[in-house]
């Protein structure tokens, strides 16, 4: 049965067909109550009529949505038993799959593009096998191409329909997966388990790098053959200028012996990198790699040149994979030319950034590698194998968005950057580069990021109304969203010891977390009668200090969220910014009036005059490690550095930013002030340089 567009199935409004195969049909469909489309899947009729063939859809349907992973492909809804036809509706990919992708790109892909998506899809398998389940049928039209603003963002895996526990008995699923990607031990009938779909990764990097399936044969009989006895093949054949790295990699990867490949898909991935690393591609507009030690960087976005971005992924036939087998035509030349969609391009500096005058000079090649362009003067720089010079304004790392939040990680190797565009990204301090893969997860604006102290978290908080966790070393979400909030979560702060966290937000409340559980923990701090825009944690973590909209702050007990004392009141305006002195003795606050207060934390007294100097609303305050400066930001653009002791200001403004500057942190180490702007940039400065 085909479904006509208008047509309402499961409650769904069908929009038009995305693919079709010999399993079923994806349709782009209009969910009945969310103002949001989705791709509904709906299985061929004599899959329902099997009786045999509908238990195994519910029972694998089943462990489908037990999966909670940014790269797979979330299933919102399913049939229920008594429905006449099985179905499932998924969140539907606007890009687009890999197999689309390569027949737009001339039959193959760069080394540095194809690296980058089979490490997202090898995170995707490695979730999904440590909860016991195989997909069974990686290959590329089954990798989908989640577009982010001007091209790729992330690759997301979908098509878990033939998925099996790895418990099950019965390892030969009766729905073929496709021969060209499949491991030899699914065809000499013995078990199989996570390293079959390791092997079908592999197949499909070939794909990517040449344009071919490893064993190209007239038949099906000869490739079955071909999986079972003939040896790895070489991509270097089909293209001399990859890395040969690549070869010994493939090599392992497509061994006929499971326990001869890597023993899991983020180890294939690891291997693949560091081969595309030691390469030194420098292909203008792609992934830019700076140091082999270092894996897991992203690309920039990207366009096709001659296409409108808008139409540049446009979803392909074939969505998600529906049918047992593709044709994808071969090979026939190189990959089509593309270009960044950053307009400004970077500068060319040294691999290390270099601390001078203030400023933060890093590799232009690794900030390419990130989507981020770095600037600094505009006179020619030295070549990269020169001594780098001191350019005559700060170092500036330059984003595809507005800058709403920044902070470092305890070991200050970290920059985490949450944007505008929903994303949090986390900037590799020594080299300028992204560090891993974007955290996306939230559906609006990224307002408070905050790392546990000590670092293995990193909490997120946005306009969405959520909060997240993070694992802050393999970049995968911990859980769900946290949703005791009903409006936007506006800051985080860790506990010292790490094991409570503080959100506050719009809906004029503040919450406590246990971290271990994610559950909320002691009092919902109640008080405030307008939005609370910032929290912050004693250093000894006795108290918890809130900033709000109504125009004061207060102070609750840390453990319990029980307010302490009364309100702080003195800004004409919102408070929208609060910070404790690492000693714990004074507490500032600043806000709407263009002012900073310091407060006495025993007495709750105001601790002298406020400060003022900034022409519009302070948006940010910190201090240093070791308490001697306080730092400012405001909606001025501009960024001011206070003594602490005699409230002093220190030096003249830090200036360049072309809009408000959001968000101020002090590395851990001391050694650097980061600021963060509207203006889509953050600014380096060397914090001895202004003492």
């Amino acid at each position: 049965m085909r479904l006509q567009a208008g047509a309402v199935f499961a409650g769904y409004t069908i929009e038009r067909q995305l693919g079709a195969g010999g399993m079923g049909v994806v349709y782009l469909a209009r969910h009945p109550r969310l103002e949001r489309s989705v791709a509904l899947k709906v299985l061929n009729d004599t899959f329902a009529q099997d009786y045999r063939a509908r238990a195994r859809f519910e029972r694998e349907a089943a462990l489908i949505t037990t999966l909670d992973h940014p790269n797979i492909v979330p299933i919102y809804d399913r049939n229920s038993l008594g429905d006449p036809m099985l179905w499932i509706s998924m969140k539907y990919i606007d890009g687009g799959d890999a197999a689309a992708m390569l027949a737009r790109e001339g039959g193959r892909v760069s080394a540095e593009w194809a690296v980058r998506m089979i490490g997202d899809a090898g995170r995707a398998l490695d979730h999904a096998h440590r909860h016991r389940i195989l997909h069974r049928d990686i290959k590329p039209a089954n990798l989908l191409v989640e577009r982010g603003i001007g091209g790729i963002e992330r690759t997301v895996v979908t098509d878990f329909g033939i998925a099996r526990s790895i418990e099950d008995a019965e390892t030969n699923s009766r729905v073929s997966a496709t021969l060209a990607y499949a491991a030899p031990e699914r065809f000499a009938g013995g078990p199989t388990d996570h390293r079959a779909d390791q092997y079908s990764l592999g197949c499909t990097l070939f794909k990517l790098l040449t344009g071919e399936p490893p064993y190209p044969r007239a038949d099906d009989a000869a490739v079955v053959a071909a999986h079972l006895h003939a040896p790895p093949p070489r991509a270097t054949q089909y293209r001399p200028e990859l890395p040969h790295g690549l070869d010994e990699v493939l090599a392992t990867v497509l061994a006929k012996r499971p326990e001869d490949r890597f023993p899991d898909c983020a180890a294939f991935a690891a291997a693949a990198r560091e081969a595309v690393d030691r390469s030194g591609s420098t292909v203008a507009g792609q992934y830019f790699p700076t140091d082999s030690g270092r894996r897991a960087r992203t690309e920039p976005p990207l366009i096709w040149q001659g296409e409108d971005a808008e139409t540049a992924l446009s979803p392909p036939a074939g969505y998600g994979g529906t049918g047992p087998r593709e044709s994808i035509p071969s090979a026939t030349g190189g990959p089509a030319h593309r270009s960044s969609a950053i307009s400004a391009q970077p500068r060319r500096f040294t691999r290390r950034w270099a601390l001078f005058g203030g400023a933060v000079v890093a590799g232009g090649a690794a900030a390419a590698a990130a989507g981020i362009a770095l600037t600094g003067d505009s006179q020619n720089s030295a070549p990269t194998d020169a001594p780098a010079q001191a350019p005559d304004v700060p170092g500036e790392l330059t984003l595809p968005t507005q800058v709403m939040t920044i902070a470092f990680s305890p070991d200050s190797t970290l920059l985490a950057v949450g944007g505008k565009d929903n994303t949090t990204r986390l900037i590799d301090v020594h080299t300028g580069a992204e560090s891993g893969n974007s955290l996306t997860g939230h559906s609006n604006s990224i307002r408070a990021v905050a790392f546990s102290p000590d670092g293995s978290l990193l909490a997120t908080g946005g306009d969405d109304r959520t909060a997240r966790l993070w694992d802050a070393h393999t970049r995968q979400p911990i859980g769900g969203p946290l949703t005791a909030h009903t409006n936007a979560v506006r800051g985080i702060a860790f506990h010292p010891d790490g094991s409570l966290m503080a959100t506050c937000s719009d809906d004029n409340t503040a919450q406590l977390w246990t971290v271990q559980t994610r559950q909320p923990a002691g009092t919902t701090m109640t008080g405030h009668t307008g939005p609370v825009r910032a929290v912050a944690f004693h250093p000894k973590g006795t108290l918890i200090a809130t900033g709000s909209q109504d125009g004061t702050a207060r102070l609750w007990r840390g453990g319990t969220g029980v307010a302490s004392g009364a309100a702080l009141s003195g800004h004409r305006g919102a408070v929208r910014a609060v910070a404790f002195h690492p000693g714990g003795t004074l507490l500032a606050t600043a806000g709407d009036d263009a002012s900073i207060r310091l407060w006495d934390t025993d007495t709750r007294a105001a601790a002298g005059d406020p400060l003022s100097g900034h022409a519009e609303p302070v948006l940010a305050v910190a201090f240093s490690p070791d308490g001697t400066l306080m730092a400012s930001s405001s909606r001025d653009g501009t960024v001011r550095l206070w003594d602490s002791k005699t409230r002093a200001p220190v030096g003249n403004p830090l200036g360049g930013h072309a809009d408000a500057v959001h968000s101020v942190a002090f590395s851990p180490d001391g050694a650097l002030l980061a600021t963060g702007s509207a203006d889509n940039t953050v600014r380096l400065w060397k914090v001895a340089d202004h003492r």
